[in-house]
């Protein structure tokens, strides 16, 4: 046989295969007459089925909805992390503490010098805050230790604090939620 027509003779084959199996295999779901099996023993080849586990499983099954119609899917929701908060952190959530920490978090997004936030619009002053960071480096609370910030100025800081990257702290090799206090030198200006 030619070189030539053995590349095109194996790919005829394997079609030719392929499309009997497909045929077999859609076959084997139907009877006679085209009709498809139905029935409490019926059922689609490599099909699993669970069985609920004790009397809590038979009555969420028995609760549980027909599967007739089929359920549109809900849209994924794109996690963001939520606005800070001027609290240590969400209620219902352990933060660790430094001291529990095997590595605490770090700071990617450094501040200027390691501890000048810029801030347009607010007097320089220090103040020491405590972040609550949550598992993927978010900033998702802030508490003011200590400051003589105003309200509106206090919503700025929140709202650049809230801009800042960390590394989650860990316990192990596990990012968890932590909290950290740091003090920092709020200007309004860089160089003043």
């Amino acid at each position: 046989m030619n070189k030539q027509y053995r590349l095109p003779l194996a790919v005829l084959i394997s079609v030719a295969v392929h499309a009997g199996l497909a045929l077999a295999f859609i076959a084997s779901n139907t009877v006679h007459g085209g009709k498809r099996w139905t029935g409490a023993g019926a059922a689609p080849p490599l099909a699993v089925r669970l069985r609920p586990a004790g009397r809590a499983g038979l009555a969420a099954a028995a609760a549980a909805p027909e599967p007739s119609a089929p359920q549109p899917a809900a849209p994924a929701a794109v996690p963001s992390p939520p606005p800070p908060q001027e609290r240590p952190g969400p209620t219902g959530i352990r933060f660790f503490t430094s001291k529990e920490l095997t590595d605490p978090p770090l700071m990617l997004d450094h501040l200027v010098g390691g501890k000048v936030l810029v801030v347009p619009g607010v007097a320089a002053q220090l103040a020491s805050v405590t972040l609550a960071i949550d598992e993927f480096g978010n900033v998702v609370g802030v508490s003011f230790e200590q400051d003589t910030l105003s309200d509106d100025e206090r919503a700025l800081v929140m709202a650049a604090l809230s801009r800042l990257k960390f590394q989650p702290g860990k316990i192990g090799r596990i990012t968890v939620h932590s909290t950290t206090t740091i003090g920092i030198r709020i200007e309004s200006t860089l160089g003043t």
